[in-house]
């Protein structure tokens, strides 16, 4: 009897474990259809930054900086004001040339 309740608890745990995996896979871009990351690369790269420039002045890794500009995760606010003030870009106009790529 107790093998059957550990089986279940085992199963529901990695039933929870796959929802939450596909929750997370959701990114801002699916949500929102802004693509900040593409408008983050374009700005970077019109500085002539590479990803490490970024990532060296923001103090924000350049893998989560490539992630973000790939639309592979969510930044959080805070990630977003850090990045467009490196950047010397308000975020209003980061999020406003998003919405138009939308």
């Amino acid at each position: 009897m107790l093998n059957v309740k550990g089986r279940q608890l085992a199963q529901l745990r990695r039933s929870v474990r796959k929802e939450k995996r596909q929750r997370d896979n959701i990114n801002v871009k699916q949500i929102t259809g802004y693509d900040v990351g593409a408008v983050l690369k374009e700005t970077r790269e019109r500085k002539g930054w590479s990803q490490e420039d970024l990532a060296q002045e923001s103090g924000i890794s350049n893998c989560y900086i490539s992630m973000i500009e790939k639309s592979r995760c969510n930044p959080t606010l805070f990630m977003l004001l850090t990045l467009s003030s490196s950047l010397q870009v308000p975020l209003s106009e980061i999020l406003r040339e998003a919405e138009g790529d939308g």
